[in-house]
């Protein structure tokens, strides 16, 4: 999958805006280097961006937009992402994300989150590779820049007691010109994960 389909693909607009983004700084054939990545040319996406770190045991939030901090009502940057993950979930959230840094490929998640009020909002997030030249804290050369957006551009607040991330309802491997795992499941999991 070209990284203009995962952009035609997606609906939020911010999920569009980084695929266009990260697909600038990509040099023929590879990945864009984390060092590329320059907060002052995607200011409207910082408030709802990623930067995961990978280490074999966990996905360490490297850096969390204050976007997400309304939308999950907690504070990521510094956390394993997979603290915030059902735990029957946390072994195939692993899995994954090791799968798409190793391959190399993206991630798409849809997933329904509901917020303190009662209300719910479908949030689209989408993860691209991106390579570190020199890392640090035990961490691979493999990160990824992703971004989580309401599908309908809404701004909700989640109450402080929320944390937990919604399992996604759909989940898929992106294609970034080196081909897809060729299984969302890992080899213990049911189809549920």
């Amino acid at each position: 999958m070209a990284p203009s389909t995962i952009a035609a693909m997606v609906t939020a607009q911010a999920c569009r805006a980084l695929a266009d983004y990260w697909s600038a700084l990509r040099p023929p054939g590879g990945l864009p280097r984390r060092a590329q990545v320059d907060p002052g040319a995607i200011p409207l996406l910082l408030p709802s961006l990623y930067i995961l770190g990978i280490t074999d045991a966990g996905v360490i939030i490297r850096l969390a937009g204050t976007a997400l901090r309304q939308l999950y009502g907690i504070e990521m940057t510094g956390r394993n992402m997979l603290d915030g993950v059902a735990p029957e979930h946390r072994a195939a959230r692993l899995w994954r994300t090791l799968h798409a840094a190793d391959h190399p490929c993206g991630m798409y998640l849809l997933r329904s989150h509901r917020y303190a009020s009662g209300a719910t909002d479908n949030v689209e997030s989408i993860f691209l590779p991106l390579i570190v030249e020199e890392p640090a804290d035990g961490l691979r050369a493999q990160q990824f820049i992703g971004i989580a957006a309401s599908k309908s551009d809404r701004r909700w607040i989640a109450g402080e007691e929320r944390g937990a991330l919604m399992t996604p309802h759909v989940f898929r491997f992106l294609d970034v010109g080196f081909g897809i795992p060729p299984t969302i499941h890992p080899p213990a999991e049911s189809a549920e994960a």
